[in-house]
């Protein structure tokens, strides 16, 4: 049973793949706008679509799902797209396209410049943009993003609640 689940969170990796580069491609000059969009609304909605999806395919089959198997439904789904999203702007922002780091990067420090008023946080943070060495986009900050944002709170909290919507007592 838990291959359907994995196949449903492929499929969602591969729409969001589509989506991450026509958003790539297609806003070129506003990326870092695009990837704002995407990430805050398009993303959430269609992981909520695809755990949902996930937790009806269990439902038809069985009928009656407790909280346990309602919650392993939505989670596989929506983590085995989150952590092959993870792997591939790894690899995209490494290896693919080293070019589109430096433009976030710029884009960035545009956004803070324009800001009529700045705080010490916001020239904090715009120091460290102009003197960042290192990529953004390395492993070691993927994965903190991934587990302290994604996977613990949006991927957890979004399942406990299908499951709880789903469970049958």
């Amino acid at each position: 049973m838990k291959s359907i689940f994995i196949r449903n969170g492929l499929i969602l990796f591969a729409v969001c793949l589509v989506i991450f580069l026509i958003s790539r491609f297609f806003f070129f000059s506003d990326f870092l706008k695009a990837t704002v969009i995407v990430n805050s609304f398009v993303f959430p909605l269609l992981f909520a679509v695809a755990a949902v999806i996930s937790t009806l395919q269990l439902t038809k089959k069985q009928r009656i799902i407790n909280f346990r198997e309602g919650f392993s439904a939505s989670y596989i789904t929506v983590f085995t797209a989150g952590f092959l999203m993870m792997i591939f702007i790894y690899l995209y922002f490494n290896y693919i396209d080293i070019a589109a780091e430096k433009q976030l990067r710029m884009q960035w420090l545009q956004n803070i410049q324009k800001l009529p008023e700045k705080n010490k946080v916001m020239l904090e943070i715009e120091n460290q943009l102009l003197n960042y060495k290192e990529n953004i986009f390395k492993i070691s900050s993927l994965i903190k993003v991934f587990i302290f944002t994604l996977a613990l709170p949006f991927y957890g909290l979004l399942s406990i609640l299908i499951a709880l919507f789903f469970r049958k007592k």
